[in-house]
């Protein structure tokens, strides 16, 4: 399978990416880890349209574009695992008479993990803590938890956030994934927990641990299209090893396929189809510093290799008017880029 890159922009210690729709073009949007960074989307049919969502802020772990609102976003700022006390916290970007805004939304200590998900026509933003408190990088004593809260409905009111509390005491907090369908997936050290959103109530929310075991990041999708969800795990906190894991007649999850081959910190995973085939996308960090894919063919998972030696951090794709794009925010190299899946 044949990809076209084009590196996008020099970015120092780029980290997040996100699929966006701004003014009516598609593209992607990334971000940096780093301080005083900005925030820059790529748009068109080349990524040549460019939009600095902001500039002079840093530690962005999240964009999210808020649904049914072309222009508006909330992004993760000012998260740092060796700053304590924490200065992270969500903020709403929107686009007013071709400028970009922002403003705070909520200041919370070390937020990782944000979405927007909508309940009977209620949008909630859902965030997770890595920790509730860290005496520095290293420390790791106290557990992160889940919160959730109303958005509110217009960027130009005056509003004050009381999240609640969704639960709690996952060490290592770092795994995210939203199926799509009212199930989220948070990991950490004693494995996978989903959260069934069951209705506008967040009382009413359940909580239930699916896999037992160190789970940094982690999504689930049916990628032998059997009908049921295989698990893909990446092992311990940046671990070195992912997994597809397939549950068993007593219910257990048993391993398919692994992933090393000399990488470190693997860190994003991301999932499309392609002609039809689920198509999983893993990145590392540091060591092989690979991207690649895997497909599950004539009873096998087969891996290719998209690129080498740049380091993705995260990951994302994207079906842009039936052409397939898997961009990559590569933190060893400082690049935003963009691969095109090149036609037959």
């Amino acid at each position: 399978m044949k990809f076209d890159k084009k590196d996008l922009f020099e970015m120092n210690r780029c980290y997040t990416i996100a699929p966006v729709n701004i003014d009516n073009k598609n593209g992607f949007a990334f971000a940096s880890d780093g301080k005083d960074a900005k925030g820059i989307a790529f748009l068109g049919d080349n990524f040549e349209e460019r939009e600095t969502l902001w500039e002079n802020a840093g530690g962005c772990m999240s964009i999210k574009q808020i649904p049914d609102k072309q222009n508006e976003f909330l992004a993760i700022h000012e998260f740092y695992l060796k700053k304590s006390p924490s200065i992270s916290k969500i903020v709403w970007l929107k686009k007013i008479n071709d400028v970009w805004m922002k403003k705070d939304l909520i200041h919370f200590p070390f937020i990782h993990r944000m979405d927007i998900v909508e309940i009977d026509s209620t949008k909630f933003v859902i965030f997770a803590t890595i920790s509730h408190f860290k005496k520095n990088k290293e420390d790791w004593q106290l557990p992160g938890a889940v919160y959730a809260f109303e958005l509110p409905d217009d960027y130009s009111k005056d509003f004050y956030i009381n999240p609640s509390l969704v639960f709690e005491g996952l060490y290592k907090n770092h795994g995210y994934f939203n199926n799509g369908m009212g199930k989220l997936y948070f990991s950490g050290v004693q494995g996978v927990v989903e959260l069934n959103l069951i209705d506008s109530r967040i009382e009413n929310w359940q909580t239930s641990m699916i896999y037992n075991g160190p789970t940094s990041d982690l999504l689930l999708y049916d990628l032998d299209k059997d009908g049921k969800e295989e698990l893909v795990k990446i092992d311990d906190f940046h671990g070195n090893t992912a997994r597809i894991l397939k549950k068993n007649g007593q219910n257990e999850y048993k391993e398919q396929f692994s992933y090393s081959n000399g990488a470190e910190i693997i860190h994003g995973l991301s999932v499309i189809e392609i002609n039809e085939t689920p198509t999983l996308i893993i990145s590392a960090r540091k060591g092989t510093a690979e991207l690649i894919i895997i497909q599950y063919r004539k009873g096998e998972y087969i891996k290719e290799v998209v690129d080498s030696g740049l380091g993705p951090i995260n990951v994302s794709a994207a079906n842009f008017n039936d052409e397939i794009y898997i961009g990559a925010a590569n933190h060893t190299t400082n690049k935003a880029t963009v691969y095109k899946l090149a036609k037959d």
